[in-house]
């Protein structure tokens, strides 16, 4: 039903929109794309797993540190590029902290509301 609107719409895009930035070719680093992988991967397993296993089994445990310990050298790395894949200086601004730190309580509270009310 919407497949005739979704043709007109690009080919409309396609034959009238102009491309308005001019097009870089950014430094892709990809030692920091392999540590934040691994080191969230590490800590979404180790906090996914540690339900099955319990919080004292030496998977999680290795997991966990493992995890820190990648996510202390990417953090590291971030912020002494000069063009970081992830801009951590931001959270040196008191008000961008503040306000992400009510963001991650609301969050944390809507889900805690959503998983105990039912």
């Amino acid at each position: 039903m919407f497949v005739p609107f979704l043709v007109v719409a690009l080919i409309f895009a396609f034959t009238s929109l102009k491309n308005t930035t001019k097009i870089t070719r950014p430094h892709i680093d990809y030692l920091s794309i392999i540590e934040s992988a691994i080191g969230f991967a590490s800590l979404v397993a180790s906090v996914s797993l540690a339900s099955d296993l319990g919080l004292t089994s030496p998977l999680i445990i290795g997991l966990f540190v493992w995890a820190i310990v990648v996510l202390v050298f990417y953090v590291h790395r971030q912020l002494n590029l000069k063009n970081p894949v992830l801009n951590l200086k931001i959270f040196s601004i008191t008000q961008f902290r503040t306000g992400a730190l009510l963001v991650m309580v609301d969050f944390e509270i809507i889900l805690s509301t959503m998983y105990l009310l039912p």
